[in-house]
């Protein structure tokens, strides 16, 4: 007699261990039912909302740039798995040129959170817009790149003068230096 049995709902939005404690209100006050300890609350599902990127650049266009993701579900959990690596894709944009897609097959996971992916970015002095997408989803978080220009490569490069100089006057010559792309 006097029994009953009742469903409890509840909702957790930080990932962890928790402790439940449910308790009832009588006419004098609160009184514990019991506590559940130990509950674990997993993240959700990676969210492109609140996912971050950005982008380490190389020390010049003669080699790849780093891109870091920090995966996180709606409520800022870390969120993800070594499985969802090829999950990423990234593309880097700049006005005028070709896009660049990184290289998703180079993409790494490294716990809790973070996926790295290289972009082979080989045009100088530009400015890039770095962009994420989760399975084909674009992610809200860009971040922006600009490389140094790699070393003077000699075949590249060119050299031009006045074709016609005075006698005992000073010369002019012009030396276009370019890297290898």
């Amino acid at each position: 007699p006097g029994q009953s049995n009742f469903a409890i709902n509840f909702i957790m939005v930080k990932s962890g261990i928790v402790t439940l404690k449910v308790s009832y209100r009588s006419n004098s006050g609160y009184k514990e039912v019991g506590k559940v300890q130990n509950i674990e609350i997993v993240p959700g599902d990676i969210s492109i909302l609140t996912s971050k990127i950005v982008c380490l650049p190389s020390n010049n266009v003669m080699s790849d740039s780093t891109c870091i993701i920090s995966a996180l579900d709606k409520y800022g959990n870390k969120a993800g798995t070594k499985d969802q690596e090829g999950s990423f894709s990234i593309e880097a944009t700049s006005v005028g040129l070709e896009s660049v897609a990184g290289d998703t097959g180079s993409t790494t996971y490294t716990a809790p959170n973070i996926y790295k992916i290289s972009v082979p970015i080989r045009v100088s002095s530009v400015d890039y817009t770095i962009t994420a997408r989760i399975v084909g989803e674009r992610m809200l978080s860009t971040s922006k790149l600009r490389l140094l220009p790699g070393p003077i490569v000699a075949s590249k490069s060119s050299v031009t003068c006045l074709e016609r100089v005075p006698a005992l006057s000073i010369g002019k010559c012009t030396v276009t230096g370019r890297d290898f792309y």
